[in-house]
C-alpha cells in the first residue's frame, strides 16, 4: 500500500497505516472438524430368498439406497438392495 495518496485537488496526503485502525481483531476460533465416519462393513457372503447364497463383489450407494453387486452360483451376477439380503459371514 502506498504511503501517500493524491487528492482531487492534486495535493498528496498520508495514507493510514495499519496502526491507525485500532486494535487487531479478536482471533476467530477454527470450526470443529467432524470425525470421519467409518464406511459400513460389507459382508462377503449373503443369502437371498430366491437366488440363494452369493458372494458380494461391491457396494453401490448408501443409506436406504445401498445396493450390493452379488454373484450367485446358479443365478449369476445381480445388483440388489442390501435390505433384501442377509449376511452369512
Amino acid at each position: 500500500m502506498p504511503l501517500f495518496r493524491r487528492t482531487e485537488a492534486g495535493s498528496y496526503v498520508a495514507t493510514p497505516s495499519a496502526t491507525d485502525y485500532g486494535a487487531p481483531p479478536e482471533p476467530v476460533e477454527a470450526p470443529a472438524v467432524e470425525p470421519e465416519i467409518a464406511p459400513p462393513v460389507i459382508p462377503t457372503h449373503v443369502r437371498h430368498t430366491t437366488f440363494g447364497e452369493g458372494t458380494v463383489l461391491s457396494a453401490i450407494g448408501e443409506g436406504e439406497g445401498l445396493k450390493y453387486v452379488v454373484i450367485f452360483g446358479d443365478a449369476g451376477q445381480k445388483t440388489l438392495l442390501a435390505r433384501l439380503l442377509q449376511a452369512i459371514d
